[in-house]
């Protein structure tokens, strides 16, 4: 722009486009899922991608993805949903949080569980899965104590260790 252009009037910033406009600045929203269909992504990737159809209840309608081998949606859910787009979904702005309201946890997940809502016990309990050794040995001296075990790998954790004389049993604080 030249010196006179400027002088009537000056530069304006462009404003950032939200990506997630119907959140409305929110990082989640609840809503009611109205239908669960399969479509699939663009050119060059080729798979069937499982999304739905969900009204908030600011009353707008969104498509979110549901991220996961199985899902137990049906219509009339209660969901919540967050924002994060989907690359190769066209007009798929946002995910569905799993493990909340009536979105259950992907079973049988041993990695990235947080992002499936799968934790360390379900898991255990369905598969047997992290109880190989049942007796882990325990090493105590002055300062630390060790816990070895295929479980828990080895944590070494500080802790003062010292004799109580009334009731002849090791207590231990944390350092």
């Amino acid at each position: 722009m030249t010196i006179n252009q400027l002088i009537k009037r000056r530069r304006t910033q462009n404003t950032k486009k939200s990506n997630t406009p119907t959140l409305n600045g929110t990082q989640f929203r609840s809503g009611i899922c109205i239908r669960t269909y399969v479509t699939t992504p663009k050119n060059p990737n080729s798979a069937l991608r499982t999304v739905a159809k969900v009204k908030l209840y600011n009353r707008k309608e969104i498509i979110a993805y549901i991220s996961g081998e199985s899902h137990n949606l049906q219509e009339h859910s209660a969901v919540i949903v967050r924002g994060d787009c989907v690359k190769n979904l066209p007009e798929v702005r946002y995910h569905l949080v799993i493990s909340l309201l009536d979105l259950k946890y992907v079973e049988g997940r041993k990695n990235s569980r947080s992002k499936y809502g799968t934790n360390i016990m379900t898991l255990s309990k369905n598969n047997n899965v992290g109880y190989q050794n049942s007796n882990p040995s325990i090493s105590c001296d002055k300062y630390s104590l060790s816990i070895n075990s295929k479980r828990l790998n080895t944590y070494n954790c500080h802790f003062i260790c010292f004799w109580s004389n009334q009731s002849n049993k090791q207590t231990l604080f944390q350092h």
